[in-house]
């Protein structure tokens, strides 16, 4: 009944801005709106790293209590990036072809970009006639439209590619939850998904002019019936059991159970246990991407399967100002989907034949005490991945993760958060199935942010974030470079972003 509006701006490092505002209210009784715009843009880091983002939402909402509750949901992104590609190796001096550039030494690519269309639409219905009775039913359309364009050096010659990749996914889901008798709960449901693929190849020469062109399409369809009853006798434990019969058109049915306990021996304290079966099905640029000299498809693909444990002890403290928890976890796949390169440095998926994790996590969150809240999180993985020549440790899985936030309120309005993060070495085996010792290692990083907020006359905000505040360099996945002086393909990273400063300024009301 009463306006909510929120306006933002902000500027920062690397020429970085942004404009956002959000408006909405109930406008006629029960019905209500939200409308959301953005604009975001930056130079980036590197050359040809910039990005130019714009979004906006509306939310439609009919509200007539548990009787009926019904919200309509849209947006729009759009979104023109540079794609740099790795940063190449010391030494690496900038190479030119036929009067244009293609790399220089901080991006292995100043010519390659790509645009993102996407918009979504969801609709949600909920009905609750009765105490013991809940229905809901949702659909939802997205629209995905990308285009890649593309120049590289092949064997001294120039060539290229423009790619557009459409996806167009259409999701309707229903379900009915009731409640039998006291203490028990049933639901039942099913969900259907239709994904139609395209993707249109054109080659391009020396020049960049168009060449060739060729037209790939697919459709997949999943269908998935599911139940799950849950039943507390008493409040001190509960169990759930499940199961998913899911029907893929490429792959075939497999059923999906799933298994859950609930234990509460004291008011403060929890004890959860979940096992529950693994299905995941290759995406259809995983099946079909066009071969080119860098990427390609696989379509003998097979889905991921397995199961998977977890087992969580959670604990409350001191009138719930301490919360801490402990999980242990467990996971077994066959078949685990990995991107990497084949023996000609062409990138394409693949499966290994078993892929295993274990480890735990640790998390705590303490506060407030004198204006102080204190929050971490631990998680250590014991990761392994098996070919057919040799078992090793996971790629790209760290050993050690660990995100710490200290946050302070001061009596003036001012809000302070440090967060650490820290992120262990991870591995990398290149070409070679039979390797045991990484080609690359992916070194161990700390990085610090810290965030200030002002709150001035109840409806302005004042807020500066700084992120990565030490300019702490560190590299996120391997790709390769070929360089044109020398003609050999090389290991090399794609480095994360430097330190970055931004202010913003926003009214709410």
């Amino acid at each position: 009944e009463e306006t909510d509006l929120k306006a933002s701006a902000g500027y920062g490092t690397q020429s970085t801005h942004r404009l956002a505002a959000e408006q909405g209210m109930f406008a006629a009784g029960d019905f209500g709106y939200y409308l959301t715009a953005n604009r975001y843009k930056t130079h980036g880091f590197r050359s040809n790293s910039d990005l130019s983002h714009n979004d906006a939402s509306i939310k439609l909402v009919l509200d007539k209590g548990d009787v009926l509750d019904i919200s309509l949901y849209g947006d729009y992104i759009y979104r023109d990036f540079g794609r740099p590609g790795v940063q190449p190796p010391a030494g690496t001096r900038s190479y030119s072809l036929n009067g244009t550039e293609f790399y220089n030494t901080e991006s292995a690519s100043l010519l390659d970009r790509g645009r993102d269309n996407d918009a979504h639409a969801v609709l949600n219905v909920r009905s609750r006639p009765t105490d013991w009775l809940d229905l809901k039913f949702r659909g939802d359309y997205t629209y995905m439209k990308s285009y890649d364009y593309s120049r590289y050096i092949y064997w001294g010659s120039a060539g290229g590619s423009r790619t557009w990749v459409n996806n167009k996914v259409l999701g309707l889901e229903g379900d009915v939850n009731f409640k039998p008798f006291a203490g028990a709960n049933v639901l039942i449901g099913a969900e259907y998904k239709h994904y139609d693929w395209e993707n249109k190849n054109t080659s391009l020469d020396a020049f960049g002019a168009d060449g060739a062109s060729s037209n790939t399409d697919a459709s997949l369809h999943t269908t998935g019936v599911y139940a799950e009853g849950q039943y507390r006798p008493c409040k001190y434990i509960k169990g759930l059991a499940g199961i998913r019969h899911e029907d893929h058109s490429e792959f075939g049915t497999e059923d999906l159970p799933r298994f859950g306990l609930i234990v509460n021996p004291f008011q403060s304290t929890a004890l959860k246990f979940n096992y529950g079966k693994h299905f995941l099905a290759p995406t259809p640029n995983d099946l079909y991407w066009p071969a080119d000299p860098y990427t390609k498809g696989n379509p003998d693909l097979q889905p991921e399967k397995g199961w998977h444990l977890d087992a969580t002890i959670e604990q409350e403290l001191f009138d719930n100002k301490v919360f801490l928890s402990l999980t242990y976890f467990h996971w077994d796949l066959k078949n685990k989907i990995l991107w990497a390169p084949d023996s000609n440095w062409v990138w394409t998926p693949e499966n290994l034949d078993k892929a295993r994790a274990q480890g735990c996590e640790v998390g705590a969150k303490i506060g407030p005490f004198y204006d102080l809240t204190l929050a971490l999180d631990y998680t250590y993985t014991d990761g392994e991945e098996e070919t057919q020549y040799v078992t090793r440790r996971s790629s790209y899985t760290p050993n050690h993760l660990f995100k710490g936030d200290l946050t302070y309120w001061s009596p003036f309005g001012l809000t302070a958060t440090a967060t650490v993060r820290y992120v262990g070495d991870r591995y990398f085996y290149g070409t070679d199935q039979s390797a045991t010792d990484p080609e690359g290692t992916l070194d161990s990083y700390i990085t610090m942010d810290l965030r200030l907020e002002q709150r001035l006359y109840e409806h302005w905000l004042l807020s500066l974030q700084a992120n990565n505040l030490f300019n702490k360099s560190y590299d996120t996945y391997f790709g390769s470079f070929t360089s044109e002086t020398s003609g050999q393909t090389s290991l090399a990273a794609f480095p994360g972003a430097g330190r970055s400063v931004f202010f913003q300024v926003a009214y709410e009301f």
